[in-house]
């Protein structure tokens, strides 16, 4: 989530074309980005209200989302005047100091976690997180640049997030995913594995895609169903075809009784996620192929080209490259061999 591009989205500024509002994506700056905002690039589309609305409310759940988990997991630093604070104050103080010894025991200790961080590193990330500081204003105050500003602040985020205390399956799911939206893969290669799996459940992946507002929410339910509990699996097997009607009980032979048990599991875990989503009243949604069909959409006429061509030509070999890369790094480090070059070719 891009919070500057959320701000900036919600204000639903009017296009230059009667009846489009803009919108503000992230941007690789060799793009000819249209905008820059606190040195980062955006590009700019114009969609239509239907659009712009179906755009921002999934960057609205993002958003929601990310500052719930936030708000969940963030320590709060208590001084002797706590007991003047309204409850809304008390949830959104933090002190100026932070004081290592009084942190709530049952959150991310992310006040202890800065040990861990240069004195550079811990000045950039109290400004930021704590003082809500931009970045360009933290570079003024400590006299140096805004892209070392931004590197200081990657590099305490990461370490902090090495040391989160959070151990559940939804804190672990988050950090994951937010790496890979940062960089491209997860810890330990997880990605590729989790890639390999959701590959095998192709018969049934389309449907339970309709059951998740957003891709985030897909990836990290299935993360989350990937490495935890492994130790169930067979019992949850075991289960499910003593259960479930011979209909069903037949498909799940057909499709995953010869697959490896953490897949047929993964396809268990799926299911019934869909009918716990169900049976609380939610409905099924295109949303995640309407938004990515929209803004591929608004992108192609960006680059005169059209839509099928821009997923043909431009994301669908950036995001093989990007793959195949992870897929590489995961080769080489259980073979201790280099990816074979006709197995690369055969996979592109």
């Amino acid at each position: 989530m891009d919070k500057q591009a959320y701000h900036y989205n919600k204000k639903k500024l009017r296009g230059k074309t009667p009846g489009t509002f803009r919108y503000f994506y992230p941007c690789d700056p060799a793009d000819k980005p249209d905008k820059w905002f606190d040195g980062k690039a955006y590009a700019e589309i114009e969609v239509t209200e239907r659009e712009w609305q179906i755009l921002f409310s999934l960057d609205k759940e993002e958003y929601n989302d990310d500052h719930a988990y936030v708000r969940k997991f963030t320590p709060l630093i208590y001084s002797k005047d706590e007991e003047e604070l309204t409850p809304e104050q008390r949830q959104k103080r933090i002190g100026g100091t932070l004081l290592f010894d009084e942190v709530s025991d049952d959150r991310i200790d992310i006040c202890r976690a800065m040990k861990h961080l240069t004195e550079q590193e811990r000045e950039v990330y109290t400004f930021a997180r704590f003082k809500d500081m931009r970045q360009a204003d933290i570079a003024k105050k400590m006299g140096v640049t805004q892209g070392y500003v931004s590197m200081l602040l990657e590099q305490a985020d990461e370490k902090i997030a090495e040391c989160d205390g959070d151990k559940t399956p939804d804190g672990v799911a988050w950090r994951y995913w937010q790496q890979f939206v940062k960089k491209g893969y997860m810890p330990n290669h997880v990605d590729v594995e989790i890639e390999y799996a959701l590959t095998q459940l192709v018969f049934d992946f389309v449907p339970f895609i309709h059951w998740f507002y957003s891709v985030s929410d897909l990836i990290r339910f299935a993360t989350k169903s990937y490495l935890f509990d492994n130790d169930k699996m067979t019992a949850e097997i075991a289960e499910y075809r003593a259960t479930e009607p011979d209909e069903e009980r037949q498909h799940f032979d057909d499709y995953y009784g010869d697959k490896p048990e953490i897949i047929g599991a993964l396809y268990i875990r799926f299911v019934k996620e869909v009918r716990r989503r169900r049976s609380r009243g939610l409905h099924e949604s295109d949303n995640i192929y309407t938004t990515f069909i929209s803004m591929a959409d608004k992108i192609a006429k960006r680059v005169h080209m059209t839509t099928a061509e821009f997923i043909d030509k431009r994301f669908m070999p950036y995001v093989a490259e990007k793959r195949m890369k992870s897929a590489r790094q995961f080769y080489k480090l259980y073979t201790g061999k280099i990816f074979p070059r006709k197995i690369f070719k055969k996979v592109l």
